[in-house]
């Protein structure tokens, strides 16, 4: 099996007037197409072999936004990628635990025969989803942890299926003025 790497990054900030109207498609602000644009000068340099993003609008248009510098890369979308709500909620059913874990699955656990880089946008509670089932830690941690707009998260899965977070929510390439 192949080495991968996954470059978790959430959306861009959102337009919370959009949002309140239709929360599906609302899609970024100005400051949140600004600090997508910086995620992709960020990860430009990667050799991404693929993109994965949510079907929710705000993903997708940060995903369009970061995969300008990859133009060889097709965007993938997927209804597993969509957000979940606050993990130590009461309205976090086994259904949407279930979606979350086939998602973790998908994205983090399967392995592929050759090395790969990809990138996936997705929302903050799922990525927190993700950094808690890859550090072996319960997920109701996740409440404590937070995930900036355009954090990016790398996670690295080893041939012999060992995964390692490498950092968490990092957001380094977004000056100041540009973080939410």
């Amino acid at each position: 099996m192949g080495e991968r790497t996954v470059y978790l990054v959430r959306h861009g900030q959102l337009d919370l007037r959009a949002f309140a109207e239709n929360q599906r498609t609302a899609g970024l602000t100005d400051m949140g197409r600004e600090q997508a644009r910086l995620t992709a000068e960020r990860l430009v340099a990667l050799d991404v072999t693929a993109i994965h993003s949510s079907t929710i609008q705000r993903a997708r248009e940060t995903a369009e936004i970061i995969s300008r510098q990859h133009p060889q890369i097709v965007v993938r979308e997927s209804e597993l990628l969509r957000e979940v709500p606050n993990l130590d909620s009461v309205h976090f059913d086994a259904e949407l635990r279930n979606r979350a874990e086939q998602a973790f699955t998908e994205y983090i656990r399967t392995t592929r025969a050759e090395h790969g880089i990809d990138i996936v946008i997705s929302h903050g509670n799922l990525i927190r989803y993700f950094a808690c089932r890859a550090l072996g830690v319960a997920t109701e941690t996740a409440a404590t942890m937070e995930t900036s707009h355009c954090g990016v998260t790398q996670i690295h899965i080893a041939a012999d299926e060992t995964i390692q977070v490498v950092c968490y929510n990092d957001t380094g390439h977004l000056p100041s003025g540009v973080r939410s």
